[in-house]
């Protein structure tokens, strides 16, 4: 399965989370092109279930 998220600035770091933890694990993979970003993944395990957020901290210059 694949996420997408979609940030105001192009090329802003962003982080996923699954709940209030970081994303960990070979399973996961993060990709992004222009200011939309990807979190696949795969294998998609029953464990997985939850809720997953995609947030920016860049700071405007």
């Amino acid at each position: 399965v694949t996420l997408r998220a979609t940030v105001n600035r192009v090329n802003a770091p962003v982080k996923w989370q699954r709940g209030h933890e970081p994303i960990r694990g070979d399973r996961f993979h993060t990709t992004s092109d222009g200011n939309t970003h990807y979190l696949t993944i795969n294998p998609l395990k029953r464990s997985d279930t939850g809720e997953y957020t995609c947030t920016s901290a860049s700071k405007l210059k």
